[in-house]
């Protein structure tokens, strides 16, 4: 599958970004990836994990295809190394980028799945997805790819309910069936 960004042509098929690319933040903006489940559900975020509000890793369809609400919005992963502490994370506020997570980004690969690769210290910490077709189900495994000391890993969901007042939740489109317009450039996965 090919697509094009601001004139260029990616191969998505074997698309995957450096360190270079993923620890350059207005960079790693403008490319988003997105898994959907076959009945209206999604998972989609930019590369380095920052989140527009129509983002999340579990988008379900409440009403297929256009009642869609964002259940769970991202995680916040903390990484404990050999005393030190890493932020996984990334958050874009309006008057800040915190915590810098994106620095830590060694690579962004999107087949099979979409995968994450964190440096942190001497170890590497890697991050995939992957939603059941059909269901509301994203999975979502952190492991160890490389590193001789012990890895304490503490993951933050950051959750919405449905059943929240509106003014709490985050609905997706309209009864039209109108999405929000992205601030990333999309890439698709599965």
């Amino acid at each position: 599958m090919n697509w094009n960004a601001k004139g260029t042509t990616l191969n998505t098929q074997n698309f995957r970004l450096d360190a270079h690319r993923t620890g350059d933040l207005n960079n790693a903006r403008n490319f988003e990836w997105l898994v959907a489940n076959g009945r209206g559900g999604f998972a989609s975020a930019c590369v380095n994990q920052m989140s527009c509000r129509y983002h999340g890793l579990l988008v379900a369809a409440v009403k297929p295809p256009v009642e869609r609400y964002v259940l769970l919005a991202k995680l916040e992963a903390t990484a404990m190394v050999d005393g030190l502490t890493y932020e996984l994370a990334t958050n874009d506020f309006p008057e800040t980028v915190s915590p810098h997570g994106y620095r830590l980004l060694e690579s962004f690969a999107l087949r099979p799945f979409p995968t994450w690769r964190w440096r942190v210290g001497d170890a590497i910490i890697e991050q995939s997805l992957c939603m059941i077709d059909g269901e509301d189900t994203t999975y979502i495994r952190y492991r160890l790819v490389s590193g001789d000391k012990p890895v304490t890993l503490t993951v933050r969901p950051m959750c919405q309910s449905p059943f929240s007042p509106p003014e709490k939740s985050c609905r997706i489109g309209n009864a039209a069936g109108t999405a929000h317009q992205g601030c990333c450039h999309p890439l698709m996965a599965g």
